[in-house]
């Protein structure tokens, strides 16, 4: 009788070996799929996700309730899911780094972390760490965030201004002026140039104009090059750049962003978005100042 509760024993214990292999091997593959799908590594324990038949049963139950729960009721909702997906790691690549997130949302984070927007803003400050939420009061969340900005604000300075060039530039209602069109298509360069800087001729240098309309690379800002032109140019490109890079939903370079706050301060603003709002409504006023 003895020997045959050993066998037992041991029967049910090199299956229990098994089972632990197994699992191992498939806690190894599952970390290895996470790898190759969301490029980032994860360790799953399985001590993390057993639940015991009890535990699993008061779930579904309590998920099944949704389906009888009274009109009226706003109480959170309870998803039967396989508990997998909702196991918090922490998170971290590059700059963007939180202390827990769920499983399920990795791909949210690493889509997020390789928009251009958001890589232009860490490249600001290579130093600074962001989370998941400061990311997007940054760009969606709240009156300063770029997308209010950018749909609200920005623009509406910016059609306003035009809006006071096409007038004084002769503009009859119906046809548009042909000196504020490049290819016969109304263009905010043209704008610039035609509507501000040549009707100025006196407060910029000779050829600074032909500078700007031909020359001038607006995705990209050589410092050296802009302090040498006069103030009221420098104040053309930079709107002309900020103005072309929010109408693609992108961010100027960091270069824009660091020349516009050595030199003409912002430097407190609670989000970059804000900088470039403040600094266009200066430049604005600027070249109000000059118009005829």
């Amino acid at each position: 009788m003895e020997e045959l509760k050993e066998r037992i024993i041991i029967k049910q214990d090199l299956k229990i070996k098994k089972i632990k292999i197994q699992d191992l091997f498939l806690r190894l593959i599952a970390e290895n799929l996470f790898q190759k799908v969301f490029k980032y590594s994860a360790k799953l324990p399985l001590s993390d996700f057993y639940l015991t038949q009890e535990e699993r049963m008061e779930k579904e139950n309590m998920a099944a309730l949704q389906n009888v729960r009274e009109e009226g009721d706003k109480s959170p909702n309870i998803i039967k899911d396989n508990f997998i997906w909702s196991k918090m790691i922490p998170y971290k690549k590059g700059q963007i780094i939180e202390n827990a997130v769920k499983l399920k949302d990795i791909g949210k984070l690493n889509v997020l972390s390789l928009d251009d927007k958001v890589q232009t803003l860490l490249s600001y400050d290579d130093a600074k760490p962001w989370s998941k939420i400061a990311l997007e009061n940054e760009f969606s969340i709240g009156e300063n965030s770029y997308e209010v900005i950018r749909r609200e604000k920005l623009f509406k300075e910016i059609q306003q201004f035009e809006s006071e060039i096409l007038f004084r530039s002769g503009w009859d209602g119906i046809n548009h002026p042909a000196q504020l069109e490049d290819n016969r298509n109304p263009k905010f360069k043209m704008y610039i140039v035609n509507g501000i800087l040549r009707k100025s001729a006196g407060l910029y240098s000779q050829g600074e104009d032909i500078w700007f309309e031909y020359n001038a690379d607006f995705n990209n800002l050589d410092a050296d090059v802009l302090e040498t032109k006069s103030e009221l140019v420098q104040l053309a490109f930079l709107v002309t750049a900020i103005r072309n890079k929010f109408a693609h939903n992108q961010l100027p370079a960091k270069e824009f962003y660091f020349y516009i706050r050595a030199k003409y301060g912002f430097a407190d603003e609670p989000s970059v978005a804000l900088v470039y709002l403040n600094f266009t409504k200066y430049a604005i006023n600027e070249f109000k100042k000059v118009m005829i």
